[in-house]
């Protein structure tokens, strides 16, 4: 998929994609004795249960001045304490089993657990709920404009790269499938409730001298 989508976008000549295992990278044949300035992972821990054996791995993947960034959903303290979960599907699970999501008290401790220090922690929430709100509208505003003449109509066809009119069809439901309309919906009624969050991290490796601790990291 990521192959496909770095196709649509013209991207293909400057992005590499390996694919592997994300809980054993050094596995990899192009990998091991490789490290990195920077490691992303995005919504990715989240479909994980050995959360801080997979945070070791990508640790030790690091330079010693390199940095992890998660940005990842996680279960608000409120939903824990009444035992409450998002309703599934949702992108990341369509079965309770599939459903790897953590609180962060939970991810602090893996991190901490796995050699890393927090060097900036901020909440996406509001910022995440806001980016729902407009993409439900634009949905609104687009199926009352389906008859509508479409801005790119008039234009002759080759006058469009190749890119471009595939980046038109380049969609969550494309990725998702049909189901995508249900996963936001639960995503949506999870955030506006107050059971889910989304966090942001940076993660910085912890000095030699300290990797031992397990202590949890200061915000």
């Amino acid at each position: 998929m990521a192959i496909a989508l770095n196709r649509a976008t013209g991207l293909s000549e400057h992005i590499r994609v390996l694919e592997g295992d994300a809980c054993y990278p050094e596995l990899h044949p192009a990998l091991p004795g490789r490290r990195f300035d920077r490691v992303l992972s995005q919504h990715l821990l989240v479909h994980l249960s050995d959360k801080p054996g997979v945070l070791k791995q990508w640790h030790d993947c690091l330079e010693d001045d390199g940095y992890l960034i998660l940005h990842e959903p996680v279960l608000s303290v409120q939903a824990q304490a009444f035992g409450e979960r998002p309703e599934l599907p949702v992108p990341w699970a369509l079965t309770t089993r599939a459903d790897q999501l953590a609180t962060c008290e939970e991810l602090h401790e893996a991190m901490a657990n796995s050699g890393f220090e927090v060097d900036t922690h901020v909440e996406l929430t509001d910022q995440v709920l806001a980016w729902q709100a407009r993409r439900q509208q634009h949905a609104r505003s687009s199926h009352q404009s389906d008859n509508a003449e479409d801005p790119l109509g008039s234009c002759d066809a080759q006058e469009l790269s190749n890119a471009m009119l595939a980046a038109r069809a380049l969609t969550p439901e494309l990725i998702f499938g049909p189901t995508f309309a249900l996963m936001q919906r639960n995503i949506a009624q999870a955030l506006e409730a107050g059971w889910l969050e989304v966090h942001l991290w940076r993660l910085r490796k912890r000095p030699a001298q300290h990797a031992s601790g397990t202590g949890r990291p200061h915000l």
